[in-house]
């Protein structure tokens, strides 16, 4: 350990930046006065204002040179790196269970009440599993447990798995028969507590918990650490030769044992009837594969060991062996999750969090505070309180400390930077003297700086650190909702803030017993949705989003033909369209509030001629959310026409009129607005699993999806889609796609819903067979379906 001194060492004047600085500004002062400079006074004004701005400089580069973390904790002293997606390699590295084994460490590692587990593939082609539970001798089998596996197994399950049968395999007794002598001065009754206690520690598998502690002491390496299911502990399962010789070994190692006479297993006789000389001789047991379980003796005659000290046999008090031997094994289990985990994984976690400490540095005092009173400098703030116009000394003064404040600005906004929290997604500005300046594009600061590009360079280093692609350029190219720079942003990092679980259980499908919610959803369909920025509450039915607005969408069939030909009725002369007479309407919608966003919406709903029915067409609906296809047409009365081009049916629409252009353009822009919201909040998708059904469909999986809005409708953005799925789904899993209309939504979503239901119900099968008939019959009998296949 280093040794503590009392004094700083001082640093080598070649070391010494304020020395360094001092001598290169005198050197160059010197070589620009020539032969007229002196420095024989060192209270000279020049020679006091290089000492002070030297000093500002030192004093600055102190400020940044503390570690990155330093300036990304918080007064209180916290340094959070999740907060700037620097997720801990506990909630990156472990997986989701894959293998059999995965999912028996599981549960062993979570239900206590579990001596061992087996869990086996039930039929390879359907991918089902069957739960063995086998349970000590002071647990018994019951439905509680059985719903506790049950629901624990589908919290982890992958897709296209399922369970088959969870059931408890009856394990033959046997009886302890054994002669001992110990040590002289130990008690007997305990000794025989731990024979027992391990007779059933061996039997049960010897399983064991291996936690992780600070020092990482422990007999795995950190590489073999994170790689598994879980970091606060590891379930460590033995590989044993299940012998009597082996257990005798194990027998031998109890303290205070010197000697076995005897020591031998036998199956338990339950057949009261006397034993016949000869008959019915008990059988000893030395090999323990076939699965064991030993008899716990409560009274004196049933014990079948005698435990001697110096050849006098030693009784063994019955009551306090039973309440021994509980009392040890519950307190053994009960370290599962009792050994205070919680604090040691978040001891764990705080020994991978380099050390920080809040550095108050970002404030400076101007330079100006720091000459004499002698020279009489004035502060800006003194001379406009006093008329005075500052001197050029003063002005090249304030200068230095704009520069300065500057730097210092940009080292605050650090944390704001960096951060993926929601609340950070519009970076403020560094204003500073920035009153007359011109105004800028609301990516850049006053300095010029693109800080919504630096924000979006950090982002795309998470993306590189992650193995992940949260901005693809295709988006960029599908951007059918006008995303502005700062909403790019907000959909970046609510994906990045869900990075370390969508990367970790990427397989993982929804938890059939648990409450739904968009937290309780496929990891396929929560990393689309997240980087897609679609909506992922299932309890919001996205069919009747538009009824919700009392709208009814005409689709594209034949049948709703004279429908949209009543509405393009309202048609404008071509003569109308002179160059002379249209104006196209630039994006000019002010910032308002979801309350004034309503009112808006309703006036326009009111002012419009083109809902005086709750019809619309799919051609305005999709193609509305472009102000490009909006003009102003002027009317021969100083009136004015907004007109919309249908780019679906290739013609122009008659919206509304006006006296006023600026109120049509108002209109307009609230309208295309109205039209993208309307078209985000039905963007959704299902994912349906098919070994769900009855009877099951193995290793296949549908998603059903909207096709009336404007990005869902492109043929070319349903075949990047596609690709994205391909990526993202195991490769032994089949997608079929279904695009429905309205209807067909509100359909299948109605049949869905309740098919979710039984399911997590456990309904008869037939019940859940009917509602799994009626949502794919909707699917399949849909005329508007379109059908693909991976």
């Amino acid at each position: 350990m280093e040794e503590k001194r009392l004094y700083i060492d001082q640093a080598e004047v070649e070391n010494d930046l304020y020395s360094l600085l001092q001598k290169r500004t005198l050197d160059e002062l010197q070589h620009l006065s020539g032969e007229v400079w002196t420095d024989f006074n060192p209270h000279d004004p020049g020679v006091t204002t290089a000492d002070i701005a030297n000093y500002a400089l030192t004093e600055v580069d102190y400020k940044l040179g503390f570690k990155l973390q330093d300036y990304l904790t918080d007064p209180k002293g916290n340094f959070v790196p999740e907060q700037y997606g620097l997720f801990l390699p506990e909630d990156v590295y472990p997986t989701t269970p894959v293998t059999s084994d995965d999912y028996r460490k599981l549960l062993l590692a979570e239900i206590p009440q579990l001596d061992n587990v087996d869990v086996v593939v039930h039929d390879k082609a359907q991918g089902n599993y069957d739960i063995k539970l086998y349970l000590s001798p002071f647990f018994k089998s019951s439905e509680d447990l059985v719903k506790q596996v049950r629901g624990l197994y589908h919290a982890h399950r992958n897709l296209c798995e399922n369970l088959n049968e969870i059931s408890f395999p009856k394990l033959t007794e046997l009886d302890f028969h054994s002669e001992l002598e110990i040590k002289p001065g130990m008690d007997a009754t305990s000794i025989v507590v731990q024979i027992y206690w391990n007779i059933i520690y061996y039997l049960s598998g010897s399983i064991r918990m291996e936690y992780q502690d600070v020092n990482l002491n422990a007999e795995l390496s950190m590489e073999e650490w994170m790689d598994g299911t879980n970091t606060d502990f590891r379930v460590i399962i033995p590989k044993q030769n299940e012998t009597e010789q082996e257990l005798y070994n194990l027998l031998m190692q109890i303290e205070g044992i010197k000697s076995f006479k005897t020591c031998y297993l036998i199956k338990r006789n339950d057949n009261k009837a006397p034993e016949k000389p000869g008959k019915n001789k008990p059988e000893t047991i030395s090999d323990f594969k076939e699965g064991y379980t030993i008899f716990i003796p409560k009274y004196q005659n049933e014990l079948n060991v005698k435990v001697r000290i110096e050849g006098t046999e030693m009784p063994v008090n019955m009551e306090r062996f039973i309440e021994e031997l509980q009392a040890l094994y519950f307190s053994e289990k009960s370290n599962r999750l009792n050994r205070e985990i919680k604090d040691k994984k978040a001891d764990f976690s705080r020994s991978l969090i380099p050390v920080s400490t809040y550095r108050d540095v970002c404030k400076h005092r101007s330079i100006i505070k720091d000459y004499p009173e002698c020279y009489h400098i004035e502060m800006n703030k003194e001379c406009s309180e006093n008329g005075m116009i500052p001197g050029s000394f003063e002005m090249y003064l304030k200068m230095y400390d704009w520069i300065i404040e500057r730097g210092l600005n940009e080292l605050g906004q650090l944390q704001d930077l960096l951060s993926i929290m929601p609340d950070t997604a519009v970076l403020s500005t560094m204003d500073v003297f920035s009153e007359g300046m011109p105004e800028r594009d609301k990516s850049f600061d006053s300095y010029g700086r693109n800080v919504k590009g630096i924000k979006n360079r950090y982002l795309d280093f998470l993306d590189h650190l992650y193995g992940v692609d949260s901005n693809p350029a295709w988006m960029k190219d599908l951007s059918y909702y006008g995303e502005t720079a700062e909403e790019i942003i907000k959909r970046r990092l609510n994906f990045l803030r869900h990075v370390a679980s969508l990367t970790r259980t990427r397989a993982k499908a929804w938890n059939i017993y648990g409450e739904r919610s968009e937290d309780n959803i496929s990891t396929l369909k929560a990393y689309i949705s997240l980087l897609l920025g679609l909506n992922m509450d299932e309890n919001i039915s996205i069919g009747n989003i538009l009824p919700s607005h009392n709208l009814i969408l005409l689709g594209s069939k034949e049948e709703y033909k004279k429908m949209r030909d009543r509405l393009n009725s309202m048609l404008i002369d071509e003569k109308m369209l002179d160059a002379a007479n249209i104006e196209s309407i630039p994006v000019e919608l002010p910032e308002m509030s979801e309350e004034e966003q309503l009112q808006m919406f309703q006036v326009i709903r009111h002012e419009l001629m083109i809902f005086n029915t709750n019809l619309i067409s799919g051609g305005l609906f999709r193609t509305g959310i472009n102000i490009d296809n909006y003009k102003t047409v002027s009317m021969d009365r100083k009136e004015y026409l907004l007109a919309f081009w249908n780019e679906e049916d290739s013609c122009w629409l008659n919206m509304g009129r006006s006296n006023s252009r600026a109120t049509l353009r108002n209109w307009a822009n609230v309208l295309c607005y109205y039209l993208r919201k309307l078209n985000r909040k039905c963007e959704a998708f299902y994912v349906v699993e098919h070994h769900l059904f009855i009877p099951a469909e193995a290793f296949k999986i549908s998603l059903v999806l909207p096709d009336w809005t404007a990005r869902f409708h492109s043929s070319r953005f349903k075949e990047i889609f596609r690709q994205l799925v391909e990526e993202l789904l195991p490769a032994h899993i089949n997608c079929a796609f279904y695009w429905l209309d309205v209807a067909h939504m509100q359909y299948f979503e109605n049949s869905y819903q309740d098919w979710c239901k039984a399911l997590s119900a456990d309904y008869v099968q037939d019940e859940i067979k009917e509602y799994q008939t009626s949502m794919m019959d909707v699917l399949n009998e849909s005329l508007k379906i379109e059908k693909d296949e991976i």
